[in-house]
């Protein structure tokens, strides 16, 4: 969900240089709606519209491709485009501005959320810490396979903020149902919570389904009679097949990064787009950066990974 946010808030800026309209395809759904509940299957199932504009026309402009007027280079790399009146605030301050347009729930899904409730409920109480810690997808997938950074390397950087701001309480965000009890066996003087209406057990229990069945089986480009591919720990081809609830996950996910971005403090991996994004909102709800700690590199502008960080900010996407 976080990459897909931050990957259209790219394509809405570079859209933005071009003194165009971002018309987004409907050719294909969504893997994080339900068709049940929202047969269109497009984010705004969840976000108010994002533009009024349609696709029209002969079909002579193909999904994807970007009519740029000469400027081959911010064609390579979309997600750097900022109009030169703005330029001097820095890409951070650009992203941003995007997201903050792109951000804005539906009124029945924050009916839905009841954030507020949820914060009494499980005792999200200020000051506190946002913890996110990942062990899903992208942790046996791409660049990241057995290279996460370990709970410990996480707890260290709470540990720092809690002693630095004289706070006890962390808001967990998790794909693991086992991370807050090792933290609270790891460090008994810090008060985890976290929301309890989604089973993040059914994110562990699918991860290895197709492994499980076929463990020969490689990222070959052939696709099984049974769906398989050897590339299957990716969270949205999971969602695709069904093995994960599509709107519950959705919700669940929406609801972790409110309050991520609610609480005083940060400690993630910028390596992770779902870090990036609660940062980002983050910002946007308090209106100033607050501290925070990365155990595995810095913030960046991509929708994927960031490899070959320079000293000016700027990277590949990788």
């Amino acid at each position: 969900l976080a990459a897909t946010v931050l990957h259209i808030a790219g394509l809405l800026g570079f859209a933005v240089l071009q003194r165009r309209s971002l018309v987004l395809s409907k050719r294909h759904p969504w893997v994080y709606t339900d068709p049940d509940t929202c047969p269109q299957r497009d984010p705004q199932c969840y976000f108010n519209p994002w533009s009024k504009c349609q696709a029209e026309g002969n079909g002579t402009v193909s999904e994807g491709s970007f009519l740029a007027g000469g400027r081959d280079n911010l064609v390579r790399d979309f997600n750097l485009a900022m109009p030169s009146a703005v330029q001097h605030k820095g890409i951070f301050w650009w992203r941003l501005a995007s997201v903050s347009v792109m951000w804005s729930l539906r009124s029945d899904v924050l009916r839905e959320l009841d954030v507020e409730e949820v914060k009494k409920k499980i005792g999200f109480e200020h000051p506190i810490i946002a913890m996110h810690v990942r062990r899903g997808d992208s942790c046996h997938t791409s660049l990241r396979r057995n290279r996460c950074r370990s709970l410990l390397a996480n707890l260290h950087g709470v540990e720092a903020m809690a002693a630095r701001y004289k706070t006890s309480r962390v808001f967990l965000a998790t794909d693991s149902p086992a991370v807050k009890q090792e933290l609270e066996g790891l460090a008994p003087h810090l008060t985890f919570v976290s929301i309890t209406s989604f089973n993040r057990s059914s994110l562990e229990e699918s991860i290895h389904h197709c492994a499980n069945k076929h463990p020969d089986k490689t990222d070959d480009g052939e696709t099984l009679s049974d769906g398989c591919t050897g590339n299957d720990a990716w969270l949205e081809h999971r969602l695709g097949r069904g093995y994960v609830k599509q709107r519950e996950l959705a919700l669940a996910t929406l609801l972790d990064l409110t309050l991520m971005s609610h609480a005083d403090y940060f400690v993630g991996h910028f390596a992770s787009n779902l870090s990036r994004l609660a940062y980002l909102l983050a910002v946007r709800h308090h209106r100033r950066m607050i501290p925070y700690w990365s155990v595995d590199g810095p913030w960046c502008y991509h929708w994927r990974m960031c490899c070959d960080i320079r000293i000016d900010g700027s990277s590949v996407v990788c």
